[in-house]
């Protein structure tokens, strides 16, 4: 059973929490008006998630999950803030750099909060039993890195605690839209086979494959009224979603982590365009880095080949060709040669996602954030 801490200092916010959750179907729900208390209590009773209100006098949010990040018993229970504050993308940032994996706008919507906090518990199950082997995924669960069988093998030596963040933080840029999930599980097998093809060595091949994922974490600082519409956005809402792109990279980027700077670099340059046309920094040719160049390739081209209403061969066709056609334009020449080398790897990976369902056709209704390589 999935059980919820609330911790809260305004008695009458906090019942009202409770109640909403109730009403959601929760009922294992705790509250505690006293930070400090629910931290004690926590270390003897874990629960599978928590919600903490931002402004609290004694402790605010922030400082709380900080203290439960820091305590090994307490550490792994994600965390999510709620918040009332009129600068929801300042209170995003700031969450997200304590390790919260969400925000909820207070006061709570049963249908958000229930839908989320599903999905939190669902992966917090999924984590316990697969205990961050990468090579036992756990029934059911998301293949991330890599997919059992397929050629990206991981290397015993990549399964450190650089590794185990980056799992961890897929599974956060998942839980908004399962879509994105599985989306970025795809495009980072793509991006192995096609980094082998280019010529890089085994070990900047595992690097890219685990940090490839992340490469629009930076979409957490996007409301879901924007992130998750399938139509058109106004010229204003497009430039917010652009800054994806510089909030991925400061969150991600940590100069004694190698694989979260590798990880940083792909989420600041995947949209750059090889004719200097792209964003955020008008990047152009060898001054895009060559990991968020191969990126840049594979995130198309899964796009792409998991949209529209033809059918999954005609999906793939359209994919190919538009990659092809913008060679010299959109993407590097090389890596686009090193993309057709390595199709027959990809297809091999596709019909591996495709027979364990986990391919979903997006028809015309597809996220914003899939939209962008559109």
């Amino acid at each position: 059973m999935t059980s919820i801490t609330i911790v809260d200092d305004n008695p009458l916010s906090l019942s009202l929490a409770k109640r909403t959750l109730e009403r959601a179907g929760f009922e294992s729900v705790r509250t505690y008006s006293n930070p400090n208390q629910a931290l004690r209590e926590l270390r003897e009773t874990p629960t599978s998630i928590v919600l903490v209100d931002y402004v609290m006098s004694e402790m605010d949010g922030l400082a709380f999950i900080e203290a439960l990040r820091r305590e090994m018993v307490t550490q792994n229970i994600p965390a999510a803030l709620m918040s009332d504050s009129a600068e929801v993308e300042l209170v995003r940032s700031k969450a997200f750099s304590v390790g919260a994996v969400d925000v909820l706008r207070k006061p709570l919507n049963i249908q958000e909060a229930g839908t989320k906090l599903l999905n939190l518990a669902r992966i917090k199950t999924e984590e316990a039993s697969s205990d961050f082997d990468t090579n036992q995924p756990a029934e059911g669960a998301l293949p991330l890195y890599p997919l059992e069988n397929s050629s990206v093998k991981t290397p015993q030596s990549a399964k450190s605690q650089e590794l185990q963040i980056a799992i961890f933080l897929q599974r956060i840029a998942s839980v908004r839209d399962e879509r994105i999930g599985q989306h970025t599980s795809r495009m980072a097998q793509y991006a192995g086979v096609i980094a082998e093809s280019y010529g890089l060595d085994i070990h900047q091949k595992t690097q890219i494959v685990a940090a490839a994922p992340l490469h629009d974490i930076g979409m957490v600082s996007v409301p879901d009224s924007i992130l998750l519409r399938s139509k058109n956005l106004q010229p204003d809402e497009w430039e917010l979603m652009k800054l994806h792109t510089i909030v991925g990279h400061q969150l991600l980027k940590n100069e004694s982590l190698p694989l979260m700077n590798l990880a940083a670099e792909i989420a600041l340059s995947h949209h750059e365009r090889w004719d200097g046309l792209g964003y955020p920094k008008q990047l152009k040719g060898e001054q895009i880095p060559i990991a968020a160049r191969i990126v840049a390739v594979a995130d198309v081209f899964d796009c792409m080949s998991c949209t529209g209403q033809e059918g999954q061969a005609q999906s793939m066709k359209r994919a190919r060709e538009l990659i092809i056609s913008n060679s010299e334009l959109h993407f590097d020449p090389e890596v686009v040669a090193a993309f057709i080398k390595a199709l027959d790897q990809i297809q091999s990976i596709k019909t591996q996602f495709d027979r364990n369902e986990i391919f979903l056709p997006t028809g015309t209704d597809v996220p914003q954030m899939l939209q962008l390589n559109l």
